[in-house]
C-alpha cells in the first residue's frame, strides 16, 4: 500500500522499541488487548493494532488477520502486528487460536500446534472477522491474513476456506501443496522462507511455487540465504539495524521484486531488514487492496 522513507522508518523505529519494551512482559491475558464475542456467548482474546497519525489510513482500512507462532499469542507478534498496521495502514488482529493457552514450553507448544485443528482455526477466524465486520474503520472486503510458523500454515489453508482473502502471506509456515485446496485461493499469496529450514528444504518449497503457479495464483516466493526456521523472532531485530542502511537495501532491491508473478528468489540479505524487506513484499502482494 505504501512504500518506506526514511522520515517513516524512524517514527516506527521508534514505536517499535517502546512497544517491545511494554508488552514482552506477560502471555496471552497480559498482551491481550481485546475480548473477541462469539456466537455461541464464548469469547476470542486478541491483539488489535491500527495505524497511528503518521500512518495512511483511509476513512475503512483493510484488515490483516496475523496468526501467531506455535507459542501462542506472545509479545513478540503484537510488536509485529504494531509494525505492520503502521507500515501498511492497516487494521491488524492477531487472535489467540489456541482458546487460552500460550507457552514458553517447547513441548507443551509442539503439543498445542499438533491439537489445534484446521476446522476449528477456521472457526475461530470466522467469528473475527464477523465481530470486524461492526466496526466502522475496517472494510472487511479487503481481508488480507498472514501467518507465522504455526500460523503460517494455518493462515494459507483458511485462505482456501474464506475465499474472500485478497492476500496471503506464509511465514515458513506449513505448505499446502493439495492442487484442489489451492484453486480455491482467490488473492495472491507470498511465501517466505530460509534455505538452511530443514522443515522445508528447497524441493518442498519448490514443489509448492509449482503447485500455487498450477492454481493459477499470483504469488512470490521469497528464500533467504543462510536462515533456518524461525528467523524472524521479534522487532528487536529491526531496531538493532541502522535505519539508513535498511532504507538503501530495501530501495535497491525493490525494483526486483515489484510487480513479480511466480519466481523464487534467493536473499542474501543482512538479517536486520528481513521484517522490513518483507512488509515491502507484502505490500506488493497486497496491491489489490
Amino acid at each position: 500500500m505504501t512504500t518506506m522513507d526514511s522520515r517513516l522508518f524512524k517514527e516506527h523505529r521508534g514505536k517499535a522499541i517502546r512497544t517491545s519494551r511494554t508488552i514482552r512482559a506477560g502471555m496471552l491475558q497480559d498482551v491481550a488487548n481485546v475480548v473477541i464475542p462469539r456466537s455461541n456467548g464464548s469469547s476470542i482474546l486478541a491483539f488489535k493494532a491500527g495505524p497511528t497519525q503518521n500512518s495512511p489510513l483511509s476513512s475503512k482500512a483493510p484488515i490483516l488477520i496475523l496468526i501467531h507462532e506455535f507459542w501462542g499469542l506472545a509479545p513478540e507478534i503484537c510488536s509485529k502486528a504494531e509494525a505492520l498496521a503502521n507500515e501498511l495502514g492497516c487494521i491488524v488482529i492477531a487472535p489467540d487460536t489456541y482458546r487460552g493457552q500460550s507457552t514458553r514450553f517447547i513441548p507443551k507448544a509442539i503439543f498445542l500446534a499438533l491439537s489445534t485443528p484446521q476446522d476449528r482455526v477456521n472457526e475461530d477466524l470466522d467469528e473475527v472477522l464477523s465481530w470486524a465486520s461492526t466496526l466502522s474503520s475496517v472494510d472487511t472486503q479487503k481481508v488480507g491474513i498472514m501467518g507465522f510458523c504455526y500460523g503460517g500454515g494455518k493462515a494459507i489453508r483458511y485462505a482456501s476456506h474464506y475465499r474472500n482473502v485478497k492476500g496471503v502471506a506464509v511465514i515458513y509456515g506449513k505448505l499446502l501443496l493439495d492442487l484442489e485446496a489451492l484453486k480455491c485461493i482467490k488473492g495472491s499469496v507470498l511465501g517466505i522462507f530460509g534455505d538452511k529450514d530443514t522443515q522445508f528444504p528447497m524441493k518442498e518449497i519448490n514443489a509448492f511455487k509449482d503447485a500455487l503457479h498450477n492454481a493459477g495464483i499470483k504469488c512470490q516466493i521469497s528464500v533467504y540465504e543462510g536462515q533456518g526456521h524461525a528467523f524472524w523472532y521479534d522487532m528487536d531485530q529491526v531496531s538493532a539495524a541502522e535505519s539508513l542502511f535498511l532504507h538503501k537495501s530495501i530501495s535497491a532491491h525493490s525494483s526486483q521484486i515489484r510487480g513479480t508473478s511466480v519466481e523464487c528468489q534467493v536473499h542474501s540479505k543482512s538479517i536486520f531488514c528481513l521484517f522490513l524487506l518483507g512488509k515491502l513484499e507484502w505490500s506488493i502482494v497486497q496491491s489489490e487492496f
